[in-house]
């Protein structure tokens, strides 16, 4: 785990600042935001497309040691981000083994696989309750990144960060971290920061699909994929659920990026007369009204320091309470 610490710890030395990344915690855009800080380039870090890993900042801490890392965090102005523990499993589950993305599938996905004891296939079959029942059943210094308690990544009971920010506030804690630390947003927060958040998230959703398509052809056929990537885009509130996916299978087949980039965003548009937060939190209480109680309090004990240190509850009624009928998987696509 200190590993997994230092290798989280990213520092900005020539600004004093020092950033420990949590995935499924706005990772992708704050490594985008810090290489701009790091080059001096005055843009919005949405410009930085969230496959191009190149151009992302991604030093780290790993090659220094513990007390290295400990004494250099003491010097410099420091933040992390926290997400609900629920949230947080549940967009690691549609992002990274729901959606078609080969190398999680196996890799990630076998593993689950196996720990659960189903038979050894792809990946693409991993159940949203598969990855529960992985996450109870993993020591947490096993279990992938993307799962990894955050208070176990970060340490802020042995590291005092200035500030700590949550998803949940995503955008006025980034502003907050640039006042606090005197450093001018106008340049990077841009006044349509929401929209671009979005465009940002659809673009790496369709891209993806495309640039996995060849290699997910091995475990499911592209219309099937794409069914998966609406799903993605309804539980994320960007698409509504009364908006069918406008393709069907021969389509599907060799569809180009600015094709299926233009059907998602104008079904975006046209779903913006719909009360898509509200969409959002039912798809996300129906993903874990799927999941057994006794599971639900096992996976809630897993991540118990989290919901205590950073002030989320970890029994919420709508998880937790009105459970006569048991929710059918929503991801059986």
């Amino acid at each position: 785990m200190d590993d997994v610490f230092k290798n989280s710890i990213m520092p900005l030395l020539r600004k004093q600042l020092a950033y420990c990344r949590v995935y499924k915690g706005g990772s992708t855009f704050w490594r985008r935001l810090l290489a701009y800080l790091h080059r001096n380039i005055k843009l919005s870090p949405f410009h930085i497309k969230p496959q191009d890993e190149k151009n992302k900042y991604s030093v780290s801490c790993a090659k220094n040691s513990l007390n290295w890392t400990y004494d250099m965090l003491t010097e410099t102005r420091n933040f992390m981000f926290t997400r609900n523990p629920y949230s947080r499993i549940l967009s690691g589950y549609i992002d990274k083994l729901y959606s078609p993305n080969p190398y999680f599938w196996k890799t990630l996905g076998v593993v689950i696989m196996k720990t659960v004891g189903k038979k050894r296939s792809c990946g693409s079959a991993v159940t949203f309750r598969d990855l529960v029942e992985y996450i109870i059943q993993t020591p947490i210094e096993k279990l992938d990144d993307h799962f990894i308690p955050i208070n176990a990544i970060c340490r802020p009971c042995k590291v005092n960060y200035h500030y700590i920010g949550k998803m949940e506030t995503f955008l006025n804690d980034t502003l907050n971290i640039f006042d606090k630390f005197q450093i001018n947003s106008s340049p990077y927060i841009t006044e349509n920061f929401r929209d671009e958040y979005t465009k940002d998230a659809i673009y790496d959703t369709v891209h993806a699909f495309v640039a996995f398509r060849h290699d997910s052809k091995k475990c499911m056929s592209p219309y099937t994929g794409l069914l998966r990537i609406w799903k993605k885009l309804q539980s994320r509130g960007i698409i509504s659920e009364n908006q069918s996916l406008p393709l069907d299978k021969k389509e599907s087949q060799n569809i180009v990026l600015s094709k299926l980039l233009n059907i998602v965003s104008t079904t975006h548009e046209l779903s913006k007369k719909d009360n898509l937060s509200e969409q959002r939190r039912n798809l996300f209480i129906q993903a874990y009204k799927s999941i057994p109680l006794p599971l639900m309090y096992k996976l809630q004990s897993v991540y118990q320091d989290d919901f205590r240190l950073f002030g989320y509850d970890p029994f919420p009624k709508s998880l937790f309470g009105n459970r006569a009928n048991k929710m059918p998987d929503m991801f059986l696509v």
